[in-house]
């Protein structure tokens, strides 16, 4: 008897195993379309033959190889007849302490529609940040791009305008959307607004963001294509996050749209390694089919609907999006409590639920994910000590960083077996899920009041449980007089569950990796509960293997981790390292801001700890290491006075900053309170707030900068100039071939600060 009840078991565990092998494969980008396949479909090979050229080399706004790229835009537009558009201006961005601007040039690309309808706006941005060739960001997309014109272009038309924006400047603050809202923002033409972006080098293509009133577009982007990847938590979850893209600019005239990005191998994001050897072509397929179908979809749609509903989508089954109003969501989640409710109140009147293991399901189900929480902690704790130089990269996500997923997988089983494992002397399970699932309608309710749109994650499973338990209570099913009934409804009580939390636990990961594990960790615990019924099923020794089986899983992640721990030319370790010359104190430092040291740029950097770099930050508490370095002489900004001059108690004062050799960005910090007028050619709205500003890809020319202090103020100017690359003179040991320069406007950077007194 106790052979077939194993057996029953390891069955639901088979079907558990198999369903989450399904669902995770629905979240694989699809195959690619050959350069032969058919003419009038995306091909991601026929795409793939522009990412050579945007992304050979990086190329940051600013510099000679991103003006390459621009040009090798205009050059195929026109070869395909189109009359491309160069959109030059300055594009801004107030944040809250400071103002970031930059000299844009924005390309747009026009395919003119039969009718007068409104107009499809399809964007990508085409600068890279400084280290890295953009290969998956945002080359991808901009390839794409080329690939959907041609493909219009040829095809048939379409009754909309399509405008193709390839922006400029988004990676220090999408200045190039700003510039073109700017512009263009005030008409009204535009009816949606298609983002495409990318924080990795693989995955499937997720629709992460939409704009405010979305029944429509949810509908009918479901139809436009072949494997609509969207959710409504995920939606929710970003806005909670300080995330910004040309989207979020974009969608600022009130259009509707929609956000796309893949996320998988964020280690690549912004990394010397995001070549397009390392390209996943299934997610350019994937990105392609999602432009051209949409295009093609929305291109003939009347796009002067606007719904005002709001509505809660996700997949549950691959390429297939559940779409339902918010009045379904709250009828949904009052169903889940009234069917808690039967449950709760069918269980006890048949005896089949005892209060005290209700109770202590609460208490037990709380320890548990209390102690996944700790034990996850531990991991991380472990790992970094272990192996600091993953902390140097975003999320401190090293290139192995998935398989650390099995631990925590792992460490979620053993805290199950630890806090359920000998809980089975009364046979009581059932009044132990029930405590347990006591918990989840509680977060349940938390999330619906944090969230509004992504309870759906809980109440879908919850609503599958209690149906097919209340059946079983009223039926007078249980495990010992139907052992095989109670099997099966168990086992299609799982399907819910499986397909909404599996590729949850796998895409959290994913996104947070160990920087941010707990995540992912909390939606592992979700099962927990639905292995309750279960664990009192098996023998003792069969719990302990079970409890092996954890310890083991634990040890197979981590081993795993070890072995692929090490760096190469394949995998290489990100460094920084910045050349500061502080032309006020006359000195010049080595400088880098990543967490730890390595073997290369310790060789540079001999202090033993983090200091405040108050050479160039005095008032900020900005850490760093630093040590001195050689100073050299070097071509640097200038600022020149044009207009000084007192009215009353204000002093007005208008400067030009011009750009050194190699200039690609610069700082100006103004007199404290000072009021910022004009910068540029643009009037600036916020006149306080703006005491730093960061100008990139300055014109030759230089930049205009008018404010105004107190008469009776001097008027301290402090000046960063920053180039991109270190001076070759200066590196007495090469960077390793096993190594690139880290991400960021602080890393492979030479920048010189002075102080102008005015």
């Amino acid at each position: 008897m106790q052979l077939s009840k194993n057996k029953l078991a390891l069955s639901v565990l088979f079907f558990f195993l198999l369903g989450s092998w399904f669902f995770l494969r629905g979240i694989d980008p699809p195959a690619v379309v050959p350069e032969t396949g058919n003419e009038s479909v995306f091909s991601a090979q026929r795409a793939f033959k522009h990412l050579g050229k945007i992304a050979e080399v990086p190329h940051s706004a600013g510099t000679p190889a991103n003006d390459k790229v621009f040009d090798y835009l205009m050059s195929y537009c026109e070869d395909l007849g189109l009359d491309p558009v160069e959109q030059i201006g300055t594009g801004l961005q107030y944040y809250k302490d400071k103002l970031i601007a930059g000299s844009a040039k924005n390309l747009l690309v026009r395919l003119k529609g039969t009718g007068a309808g409104k107009t499809v706006l399809i964007a990508g941005h085409y600068d890279s940040q400084p280290n890295t060739p953009g290969a998956a960001d945002n080359g991808s997309a901009v390839a794409a791009m080329l690939e959907t014109i041609r493909l219009l272009q040829e095809g048939p038309p379409l009754k909309n305008d399509i405008l193709f924006l390839f922006s400029d400047l988004e990676e220090p603050g999408q200045l190039g959307a700003e510039m073109f809202m700017h512009h263009n923002g005030d008409v009204g033409d535009l009816g949606l607004i298609l983002n495409f972006d990318a924080r990795g080098n693989t995955g499937i293509n997720f629709t992460y963001e939409n704009s405010g009133a979305n029944g429509w577009l949810m509908h009918e982007f479901a139809k436009a294509v072949r494997l609509p990847m969207a959710n409504s938590m995920a939606y929710e979850v970003y806005r909670q996050m300080p995330n910004n893209s040309d989207f979020t600019v974009l969608k600022s005239n009130g259009a509707p749209g929609l956000n796309t990005a893949f996320f998988s191998g964020y280690s690549y994001y912004h990394s010397m390694a995001d070549v397009p050897e390392n390209f996943d072509l299934r997610s350019l397929q994937h990105e392609g089919d999602l432009m051209f179908g949409m295009a093609r979809h929305f291109g003939n749609l009347d796009l002067s609907i606007r719904q005002k509903d709001h509505v809660v989508f996700f997949n549950l089954l691959p390429g297939r999006l559940i779409i339902y109003s918010g009045i379904c969501d709250n009828i949904f989640l009052g169903i889940t409590l009234v069917l808690f409710i039967v449950f709760i109140s069918v269980g006890i009147r048949k005896r089949r639920l005892f209060l005290r293991p209700l109770l202590s399901g609460i208490g037990r189900l709380t320890g548990a994910v209390l102690l996944v929480m700790l034990l996850v902690w531990g991991l991380q704790w472990l790992v970094f000590a272990v192996y600091p130089y993953y902390a140097n990269y975003y999320g401190s996500i090293f290139y192995n960083s998935n398989y650390y997923l099995i631990t925590v997988i792992g460490l979620v089983l053993l805290a199950f077996v630890l806090f359920f494992g000998k809980a089975f002397n009364r046979g009581k399970e059932e009044s132990l899920l029930a405590g347990a699932l006591v918990v989840w309608i509680l977060l349940m309710i938390a999330v619906k009041v944090v969230l509004p749109s992504a309870a759906y994650i809980l109440y879908i499973p919850l609503l599958g449980t209690f149906v097919v338990y209340i059946v079983l209570f009223v039926a007078g099913i249980d495990y010992q007089s139907g052992a095989l009934s109670y099997t099966i409804s168990c086992v299609l009580m799982l399907i819910l569950p499986v397909a909404l939390w599996v590729p949850f636990v796998y895409i959290l990961f994913v996104i947070f990796g160990l920087g941010m594990t707990y995540p992912s960790a909390l939606f592992a615990s979700f099962f927990i509960p639905l292995l309750v019924p279960w664990i009192g099923r098996i023998g003792a020794h069969s719990r302990r293997l079970l409890f092996i089986a954890a310890i083991m899983l634990v040890i197979a992640g981590l081993l795993a981790g070890q072995f692929t721990s090490l760096y190469n030319k394949r995998y290489p370790l990100q460094t920084q390292l910045m050349y500061a010359i502080d032309k006020d104190g006359g000195k010049a430092l080595w400088v880098a801001t990543q967490k730890h040291k390595d073997a290369w740029n310790g060789t540079y950097l001999s202090a033993g700890k983090k200091a405040s770099f108050t050479e160039f930050y005095p008032r900020s508490g900005f850490y760093v290491w630093k040590s001195a370095a050689p100073m050299l002489q070097m071509a640097t900004c200038q600022l020149s006075v044009l207009h000084d001059e007192i009215k009353q108690d204000k002093r007005y004062i208008r400067v030009l900053v011009t750009p050194g050799v190699a200039t690609n960005s610069f700082d100006l910090f103004l007199p404290a309170h000072a009021m910022l007028d004009l910068l540029a050619e643009r009037a600036i709205v916020r006149k306080m707030g703006n005491e730093m500003i960061s100008f990139y890809a300055p014109p030759a020319e230089g930049v205009l900068v008018t404010f105004s202090c107190d008469a009776g103020q001097e008027a301290r100017l402090t000046l960063i100039d920053r180039k991109i690359g270190l001076p070759e003179t200066l590196l007495r040991k090469k960077l390793p071939s096993n190594m690139i320069y880290a991400p960021g406007y602080m890393s492979n950077t030479t920048q010189i600060k002075q102080t102008i007194v005015l």
